[in-house]
């Protein structure tokens, strides 16, 4: 973000490769180049999780089959690639106080909150004539995009080369109802008790996944890509009292729900097949996890053979499963938000405001355009010749803004 003529606000993951370079460096200015445009390839292998030692340009050309060619910055002591649209150059002062940063829409789908960002002082920029830049518009979580994209690539590099969460991982689906990592559907190989709880560990434990917030476990044979195989696996093997599993560590800097900026609980459910003998009746419902108003009377109305159930806010259309989930996702923190009673697993998934029963941080709003900006868009939709007009997403999620700009009012 634009901070100045001269300066620009970043931000990164505390855990992230960016932050460990830049607190590791025993340099007090740490050279910094930002790269748009090019290869889309750049953008892509920018973002997918990876070990250390592996550079995105390898990545990168191990994906495109030929070399990426790099070239010497102007003013700082690093190399960009040949192709890019535009470069900004310029460097880090490690030494230098953190400023708060401005509320902007993150890829939650909701406002961020805010925080101490570094400042990147730039000492140049370079660009190509007619440059095409990459443009993010922030949406809810569910807009199928190159977003999810960037999600199956990764899935595909985590599982395929690298394996470095847990051996046992067979095959691994990042949902697209939060930030990339936030849920994780993971087939394992499993071979003895105590087998899932372990992969947990390893799961929350790795720099690549460490910001997990729901890991749901299955077995091997099982098509993590394919949600009603998933369903029919928690449906008969899930009890909630026996194969919820919870945890704190890091989470995304961009989760709201956490207590702590960065820092909240963590949730497995186990959905894979007891190698021990117990007893235990599968759920009757074709659908495990069922939502419901939370201004109803008894929940368990009609939903008795449930195993998992979400409160939502009355503005939420409970047939529409995925914003339900994006709303369960981003809304509650599997700790504090969750509880199992009589052997069903509830979460409180409503919007939030500062001052509720142990919510210490402000809450955001959603990020939804004003009635005047979509009046707008579609006024001058044709003249752009992008396509076919789109109904704007805001449209749909309108009802669930709060009294308040970015933030919800208290």
């Amino acid at each position: 973000m634009w901070h100045s003529k001269t300066t620009i606000q970043v931000r990164f993951e505390p855990g992230s490769q960016a932050a460990s370079f830049i607190n590791e460096s025993p340099q007090g200015r740490i050279p910094v180049a930002l790269l748009l445009g090019g290869d889309p390839l750049y953008t892509l292998t920018g973002i997918i999780p990876r070990s250390s030692d592996i550079d995105p340009l390898l990545l990168g050309g191990y994906l495109r089959k030929k070399a990426m060619v790099k070239v010497p910055c102007l003013s700082q002591p690093l190399e960009v690639p040949e192709n890019c649209d535009l470069v900004i150059e310029g460097y880090i002062d490690k030494n230098a106080q953190l400023l708060t940063a401005a509320a902007c829409g993150e890829n939650t789908g909701f406002y961020s909150l805010g925080g101490k960002e570094p400042l990147i002082h730039v000492t140049c920029i370079t660009h190509k004539k007619n440059a095409v830049l990459p443009l993010i518009i922030p949406g809810i979580g569910l807009v199928r995009s190159k977003n999810n994209l960037c999600k199956t690539i990764s899935a595909f590099v985590e599982t395929n080369f690298e394996q470095t969460v847990a051996l046992e991982v067979r095959k691994l689906c990042l949902p697209c109802y939060s930030y990339p990592i936030a849920v994780a559907v993971v087939s394992i190989r499993k071979f003895y008790p105590g087998q899932t709880h372990k992969v947990a560990h390893g799961f929350w434990g790795s720099p690549l996944t460490a910001l997990n917030k729901l890991l749901i476990i299955v077995d091997e044979t099982v098509d993590v890509y394919n949600r009603y195989e998933v369903n029919e696996c928690i449906r008969q093997y899930y009890s909630p009292s026996r194969d919820t599993f919870f945890s704190r560590g890091p989470l995304s800097i961009n989760d709201h729900a956490s207590p702590q900026r960065g820092f909240g609980g963590k949730m497995c459910i186990d959905a894979t097949k007891k190698t021990i003998p117990y007893t235990h009746v599968p759920s009757s419902s074709p659908d495990p996890c069922q939502f419901y108003h939370k201004s109803e009377g008894n929940p368990l109305e009609n939903r008795s053979d449930a195993r998992i159930l979400v409160a939502v806010d009355e503005e939420i259309d409970t047939d529409n499963r995925e914003l339900c989930l994006w709303m369960a996702i981003n809304q509650a923190d599997p700790v504090r938000d969750v509880r199992i009673e009589n052997g069903i697993l509830y979460v409180d998934a409503c919007i939030k405001r500062k001052g509720d029963k142990g919510i210490t941080r402000p809450w955001p709003n959603v990020c939804c355009s004003s009635p005047e900006t979509i009046r707008n868009v579609d006024k001058y939709w044709d003249r752009l010749k992008i396509g076919h007009s789109v109904i704007s997403p805001s449209l749909k999620i309108q009802r669930l803004l709060r009294e308040g700009n970015a933030q919800v009012k208290e």
